[in-house]
């Protein structure tokens, strides 16, 4: 996550998987981890229920202490951050199969068609 690489609209717009890097929730703003992590109204209520654990502050500049403080600090970050990825994974993969319903059928079609004249 840190690194900006995985399913953020940002990254797969510069890979050319995605054709718009912005956020889906309209803001304007490109889909990377700081917004994802801090700003992004569709993650704001697991936002504020981790700020809440944590004590209030959550900021970019922040975070690490927050994290280094208490274990179980690091596990409420560890799996919000989790959490998020999971989910950007699961759009993204829809997305994917949204476009691409007659390649994956077609790549489906084709592999069954080999396997039969190879009989």
């Amino acid at each position: 996550m840190l690194s900006n690489h995985g399913c953020f609209r940002a990254y797969l717009h510069r890979s050319k998987h995605e054709n718009v890097p912005d956020c889906p929730a309209g803001c304007g703003t490109p889909e990377d981890a700081e917004h994802v992590f801090f700003h992004c109204a569709r993650f704001g209520q697991a936002r504020e229920e981790l700020n809440v654990r944590l004590g209030g502050g959550i900021e970019s500049e922040t975070i690490i202490q927050f994290m280094l403080e208490k274990e179980e600090n690091w596990s409420a970050v560890s799996s919000f951050a989790k959490d998020i990825m999971t989910k950007l994974r699961e759009e993204e993969q829809s997305r994917r199969k949204a476009r691409e319903p007659e390649t994956i059928t077609f790549r489906v079609m084709q592999r069954r068609l080999t396997d039969f004249w190879k009989h």
